[in-house]
């Protein structure tokens, strides 16, 4: 939170010439002769004048935040300017590390849970190896790629897939795997069916984990 001005106070302040420095007395009276002599009166005492606001303020700062004797004001120097923050300066936020590109078991392990749960049909946790803006060939949002899979998982009693020839490099913080994926289909009306695919993937790390960015599959022949 910025802090606020602070007001700067002169060191001290000179009270004003106007005030009595030493109260005035009326004179005694003389002494009879036949009267024996009595110990004179004391002497007047000085009056104090009442400090004034600013005075005090003064007083404050200087016990409090000077360390050397306090001066007269005739020969006392420039008081001491107080720094002076601006409320609408804000601080500069460190740059935020790199992303670190996907790791290879991390690659790994993400290509196992892509066949795994393509198999059994979990569509949940089937999406969630999307990125929440992930593209594929028709679709592009995980929602979006959610509804596509839920629809095949349904209609489909059940399913094979197998990952050959992938390879995959590593382009600034993301992975870029290539390769070629064959699944096969048991459709509930009896129909099975083949198909071989080329697989472009794109992975990324999102929230500390690894997550597909982008899933183009085109048919071979």
């Amino acid at each position: 939170m910025p802090a606020s001005p602070v007001r700067t106070v002169g060191a001290e302040a000179s009270v004003p010439a106007s005030a009595p420095l030493v109260a005035r007395t009326e004179p005694a009276a003389p002494l009879p002769r036949q009267t024996a002599l009595v110990e004179p009166p004391a002497p007047p005492v000085p009056a104090v004048a009442a400090p004034s606001a600013q005075t005090i303020a003064a007083h404050s700062i200087v016990t409090t935040s000077a360390a050397s004797p306090a001066t007269s004001a005739s020969n006392a120097g420039p008081a001491p300017t107080m720094a002076r923050v601006d409320p609408g300066v804000t601080s500069i936020a460190a740059p935020a590390a790199p992303v670190a590109p996907p790791a290879t078991n991390e690659i790994e392990s993400l290509f196992a849970a892509f066949v795994e749960n393509y198999e059994r049909g979990r569509v949940d946790v089937f999406a969630d190896l999307f990125d929440v803006d992930a593209e594929t060939n028709l679709r592009q949002g995980r929602p979006a790629i959610r509804g596509e899979y839920d629809e095949l998982f349904r209609l489909s009693q059940w399913r094979k897939m197998q990952l050959t020839r992938v390879n995959w490099k590593r382009v600034g913080n993301r992975a870029v795997a290539k390769g070629e994926v064959t699944v096969r289909i048991g459709w509930r009306d009896g129909r099975e069916v083949e198909q071989r695919l080329a697989l472009d993937m794109e992975l990324v790390r999102r929230d500390g984990r690894v997550v597909i960015a982008r899933l183009s599959q085109q048919p071979r022949p």
